[in-house]
């Protein structure tokens, strides 16, 4: 599988891109992301590291939007590593639909310092 999604620690869940996804597997890993949401109170927040995954699928806003995971009421921020244009516009169309922002990293540590920051609540 190319996604892996694990808990960080009990706020903060990773989900790594480790090749290309097809979009029956992103979808898989958005469902994923919102079964593991819907299991907390608190709030929860995603690091997604996409910078060696590859391409993502145009689907990628419509699967994020039916899984239903960016509407979470608990859902806290959502980090991205990896710089690449497409992913950064595909996100930008799912972040416009759902009013959630989802911020861009070159570097997982500068991602993982925005989480933390966001954490202490």
């Amino acid at each position: 599988m190319p996604t892996q999604e694990s808990w960080l620690d009990e706020n903060t869940v990773s989900t790594v891109w480790t090749q290309p996804i097809t979009p029956e597997e992103l979808k898989s890993c958005f469902n994923q992301l919102a079964r593991m949401i819907e299991g907390k109170k608190d709030t929860v927040h995603i690091l997604f590291d996409i910078a060696e995954g590859g391409s993502v699928p145009a689907q990628a806003p419509m699967l994020a939007l039916r899984s239903g995971f960016l509407g979470k009421p608990n859902l806290g921020r959502v980090a991205v590593v990896g710089m690449a244009v497409v992913p950064q516009i595909l996100a930008s169309v799912a972040a416009s639909v759902s009013r959630k922002d989802i911020m861009f990293f070159p570097l997982r540590d500068s991602a993982l310092a925005y989480l933390k920051d966001h954490t202490k609540n």
